[in-house]
Order: structure tokens, then sequence, then C-alpha cells
């Protein structure tokens, strides 16, 4: 009994110095104005709040440091020793004046001290960003861009656990340094935001035989059924749509349409065009992360080789489209243009004789005939379960997005599959519009305009590669 009440004894004791202000370890926090947990920031944003500061003991200090910072994370478990990187692409240190901090700089203990601060989102990154070598002078272009947040959403944005994008604003508490050494850190905190900047609609990747993530055309070779002679050969090549733009908000999305252009070469000009019965389509995100900056666009070119270059890894994720029966696709009869033999006179291709016969048969081989069509998809992305993140690419971390299409051709039911790239671009939100606005008023007023009227005629696009 006097065992269980020692015991009683000591746990109430540690209870009390657990609880005393010596044991208690000092509060800082950083809190945000006009904030909730699912706000979205984008470029132009403000971000506005304060570093709340309540130590437990009398704490001498030689500065505070109040810090907005976009960080990149990833990690490889795939080697034998798993790597981890981390890539610090942005940092606003909000500068404090002396007339904020207590005199003598001593936090005393039992009071409370707070420090506002205010950042405005960027919409560029510095130059000190992306400092490593490239392959290519445009991939140093694209990481100056803002990424978005990824990794954090609280629906599923499509990334693995291995890679992310963070912001957050970070307050320390620093103590003096030592001589060559950095200042000491006393106390610190952050809180982390979502930030989803505009991005932009790029023109259309310009797709080659090199690039072996994508499948632009398809030739395949169309069969009565398996065990048939070949009918003909039937190409399906893809026009590269226009970009998915997704609301600020990221709870919509624009829909787009992909352009096939379809041809059969028949192996005798008595041979039909083969019924196109079906198209699938899905999206699919590519999510490519390394520990090593990227040197070129990950999803352009060949395949690396992994002996020799860092290894890059590809997190993919699909999001169904749809699945439906083709109505009717109208084949068009391009110049048929008989090729003549001199051993054979097309005086006879009617007769019934055998040297008619085979005359014809011969005509019907030379005559080089094919049928084209065009078959246009539209589509629709549902962003209301997923995050659809913008297409980007950053020094650590990218992401692609393909429209994967399978198309059913013929009674034997020959799949021709093709993989086309498709961008996900972020429409500035309706304030950034209005700032946009506002400031084109200014410039109106020091600028002579040097257009009178918009013109009437609608841009050409077709100069872009890829759009039909």
């Amino acid at each position: 009994m006097s065992n269980l009440l020692e015991t009683a004894s000591i746990a109430t004791s540690l209870t009390r110095k657990a609880t005393s202000p010596v044991f208690r370890k000092s509060s800082v926090s950083v809190i945000f104005h006009n904030h909730y947990e699912e706000k979205i920031y984008t470029s132009g944003s403000p971000i506005t709040g304060e570093v709340v500061i309540t130590p437990v003991r009398d704490t001498r200090f030689e500065n505070v440091e109040v810090s907005f910072i976009g960080l990149s994370r990833t990690k490889i478990i795939a080697t034998q020793v798993p790597q981890r990187s981390s890539h610090v692409f942005l940092k606003l240190t909000m500068p404090i004046s002396d007339s904020k901090y207590p005199m003598p700089r001593i936090f005393e203990q039992g009071r409370t001290y707070s420090i506002p601060f205010h950042f405005v989102v960027p919409s560029q990154l510095t130059l000190s960003a992306c400092k490593h070598a490239s392959d290519n002078v445009y991939v140093q272009d694209y990481h100056m861009r803002m990424p978005p947040t990824m990794g954090t959403w609280s629906r599923d944005d499509l990334s693995p656990e291995t890679a992310q994008v963070e912001y957050f604003v970070r307050a320390r508490v620093l103590g003096e340094a030592d001589t060559g050494r950095r200042p000491e850190k006393i106390f610190e905190a952050q809180k982390p935001l979502l930030v989803l900047p505009p991005s932009p609609e790029d023109a259309p990747f310009n797709i080659t035989s090199k690039d072996m993530h994508y499948t632009m055309s398809k030739t395949k070779s169309i069969k009565k059924n398996m065990f048939s002679h070949k009918l003909g050969r039937f190409t399906a090549t893809a026009s590269q749509p226009s970009a998915i733009h997704i609301g600020a908000d990221t709870r919509s999305a624009s829909g787009t349409a992909v352009t096939l252009q379809l041809g059969f070469e028949p192996a005798a000009s008595d041979i039909a065009p083969p019924t196109v019965k079906a198209v699938s389509a899905k999206l699919v995100s590519s999510t490519w992360y390394g520990v090593t900056p990227a040197k070129n666009l990950p999803d352009m070119g060949s395949r690396p080789d992994f002996a020799i270059e860092p290894p890059r890894l590809a997190y993919k994720a699909g999001i169904s489209l749809f699945n439906t029966e083709v109505n009717q696709v109208t084949w068009r009869l391009q110049g048929a243009t008989p090729r003549r033999d001199s051993g054979y006179s097309t005086d006879h291709e009617g007769s019934d004789s055998s040297s008619g016969k085979k005359s014809k048969k011969k005509s019907a081989k030379g005559d080089k005939i094919s049928h084209s069509a065009t078959l246009y998809i539209p589509f629709d992305v549902s962003a209301k379960q997923k995050v659809l993140l913008p297409t980007f690419h950053s020094c650590l971390v990218s992401r692609v997005y393909a429209l994967h299409l399978n198309l059913t051709v013929g009674s034997a039911n020959t799949t021709v599959s093709l993989v086309v790239p498709v961008q996900v671009a972020v429409e500035p939100s309706e304030e950034l519009i209005g700032d946009e606005d506002e400031v084109a008023e200014n410039i109106e007023q020091y600028l002579t305009p040097r257009v009178l009227r918009v013109p009437d005629q609608e841009p050409v696009r077709h100069v872009l590669p890829g759009y039909a």
C-alpha cells in the first residue's frame, strides 16, 4: 500500500512540474489575418498576419526573422540507400524595424509580444532560384515560374508522398551569433498555406519520333478476322488539344477537344474503309521527380540511361474520361491514280477471260487509293474529386499530362492507341484581373495609344505547331 501511495505521490509531483512555467516551452505562433484552412493564394495575393511570442522566462535575443518560403522536397527509395533532397526556391524575408523590438532586447516572462508581417505572392522567381546547368535555355525559363502547392491539398492532387511542394511563413527568434557561426535558433514556428499561381497556356510541343513518351500517330494492319488476309493499313494521327483551364478555386475545369485525322490504305481498290466502333480516353498525370536538378524537360526526348544520369522517377495517376461508341465516320476517297503496266491492256479489264481477270487483279493492285476522315472528340474533366494541378517544371519536380486514346476499329476489334500531350493551365483570379485592369488604366494616362480600335479579325492560331 505504501508503494502505491509513493508512486502516486511521484506522479503528482511530475504532473505539477510539467505544468509549471519552468517546464513549459516558450510559445511562438504564426497567425494569418483574413485566412481560412482552404484559402488559396495566387500571384499578387497579400499574406498578412502577426507573429505572437509569449516567453515563459526572460529570453535575450538578437532579432526575429519572418520569412515567406517556397520549398520542394523529394525522396527516392528505389535505391539501396534512400536519397532525399530539398530546394528552397523562394525566400522573402520581411525587414523588421528596431521600434518593433523591446529595449533592451529581452522578451520578458509572462508578457505577449506581437510582430506584424506582410508579404505579396510573387509571379516569378528570382535568378537565384535556378543556377544549375541545363541542356536547353528554355529549361531555366520553366524553372523560373512559380510552382503550385503539391501534396498538402485536402483533395487528391495525384501526387506521390515522395515529392512535395510547400509554401509557408516561418518565424524564428535568433540569439547572438558567435564569430564564424550562424545565429542560435531560440524559438521557431511556421504555418503552411496553399499557393496556386496563374499558369499560362504555352505553344504546343513539337513532338517528334525522338520523344518516346508520346505517340501522336499510329498505323496498324486491319483484318476481317484473325486468320484472314490484310484488308489494308489504318492510320490515326492526333493534334495536340488546347489546354484544359482550371479555375483559381481548383473546383472547375474547362472542356477541350482532340482532333484525329484517320486514314485507310486498302489492299485493293474494292475494299471499303473499316468501321470505327468506339473510342475511350483517360487523362494520365505524370509527376516527375529526382534528387538532383533536372537538366531538361523529363517528358521530352528519349528515356534516360540511369547508369549515366541520376534517376528521375515518374508517378502516374489516371482519370477516366469516357468510353463511347462512334456513331458514324464519314470517309472521303482520296484521288485514285491507276498505274498502267505495258504488259496489260485496259481494254481487257472487264473481260471474263483468264487474261482479263489477271489484268483486273494487276490493275487493282496498281491503283493507289486511300480514304481519309476527321474525328472530332470533345471531352470534359471533372475537378470535383481531384485537384488538377497546372503543368509545371521546377528544378526537382515536374507535372505533365497526357491523353491516352484507344480506338476500336474493324470487325476484328483492332485497337489503335495514341498518347497525346495536353496542358493544364490556371486562369488568373478575378482579384488579379482587377489589379491588372487598374494598372492598365494608370498606364494609359501616360502612354499615347498606338491602336485606335480593336481589329475585327480573329487571331490566326494555325501558326502554332500541333493545333488543328
